[in-house]
């Protein structure tokens, strides 16, 4: 796209080239000799058109520059956004494979419990048939997992196949926010810091630009050059040797056409440029008051909720022990655990 654009500044930057006319006249009637006419015109190119076309040339670089950093800035997000995903599921893996190792452990008590005369064979079927849910959700879990590293992979120019190591995988998932913003310091953002906008602000300058120079074609285009005569009348020639001057006459094309196209495509220009401010000021408000409520949320469930589930796991883990509890109850428990910790993953 570049390439294409310096090609057009290239081409705005050329002067026009020069016309050479050639007549002969030979004599008829009887009339001897001939007549000679040579002119070589060159169009007077106005210095304004000439700079409208560098500058709408120029403006379309400027725009295609913004354009290809605003595409590199999206593909960094959804590299990140996909490069969470998978953390996140990895994460969830892990959940899972604990419950896993709950369901078997459960099943391995239900069993006891029914040969001791204690439980019975249904509690030993029902706690089956939870374990192959488990072990089911952990098959599926595995599935998405791949299919998250393959996008992954696809963003960032990697085969499907290839085993990306990823540093953080071992590490717990945590997510770094910004910090809260005023409304007037989310407005500078989303002016300053979208490349778009930029972009459009160029495609906008290029439209003016264009539409300056179909103005300036409303002018009679006047080319001048030298002119040469030769008349040749037996063995007499006369020469001849004059400026020369041409003037095209605006009376019927005045260019209208162009005029009233390139006006519509600066109006399109303004109102692409109005439509993605207030598109990207919608997101920002709502992704800013997305990240309040989370952080909200986070922060009572790391003060409230993550540590009465680990107490009450460990109360329960005591009860069942010293037979306090039946195991179903212990069970309960540990799956009102995980789902408060599948919870905060999410949140």
């Amino acid at each position: 796209e570049i390439g294409g654009a310096e090609a057009l500044l290239i081409q705005a930057s050329l002067w026009p080239n020069p016309e050479i006319g050639f007549g002969m006249q030979p004599g008829i009637g009887g009339t001897p000799g001939f007549q000679l006419d040579t002119e070589l015109l060159f169009e007077l190119l106005k210095p304004w058109e000439r700079s409208a076309r560098i500058e709408s040339a120029s403006a379309r670089i400027e725009e295609v520059r913004a354009e290809i950093v605003a595409q590199e800035w999206r593909l960094v997000r959804e590299v990140r956004l996909q490069h969470l995903e998978v953390r996140l599921l990895e994460a969830k893996r892990t959940l899972i494979q604990e419950e896993v190792a709950l369901r078997e452990r459960a099943l391995v008590l239900v069993r006891q419990q029914r040969d001791a005369g204690v439980g019975t064979e249904l509690e030993v079927s029902a706690t089956e048939l939870e374990l192959a849910n488990t072990r089911r959700e952990a098959l599926a879990i595995e599935t998405e997992i791949g299919s998250a590293r393959r996008e992954l992979n696809r963003l960032l120019g990697l085969p499907p196949s290839f085993a990306l190591r990823l540093a953080e995988s071992e590490r717990p998932l945590a997510v770094a926010v910004f910090d809260d913003v005023s409304d007037d310091d989310l407005e500078r953002r989303v002016l300053e810091g979208r490349f778009e906008l930029g972009g459009l602000e160029s495609a906008y300058a290029r439209a003016e630009h264009e539409l300056r120079l179909a103005v300036y074609r409303q002018l009679p285009i006047l080319r001048t050059g030298p002119s040469y005569s030769l008349e040749s009348e037996g063995p007499e020639r006369d020469h001849y040797l004059g400026p020369a001057f041409s003037i095209e006459i605006p009376i019927f094309d005045r260019n209208q056409g162009e005029i009233a196209e390139k006006e519509n495509q600066r109006e399109r220009a303004r109102a692409a440029y109005v439509s993605t401010v207030h598109r990207l000021r919608a997101e920002a408000y709502e992704a800013r008051d997305l990240l309040r409520r989370a952080r909200i949320e986070v922060d009572a469930q790391e003060k409230d909720v993550l540590p009465l589930v680990r107490r009450n796991q460990d109360l329960y883990d005591r009860a069942l022990e010293a037979r306090e509890i039946e195991v179903f109850d212990w069970i309960l428990a540990q799956e009102r655990a995980v789902e408060a910790r599948r919870t905060y993953l999410e949140t």
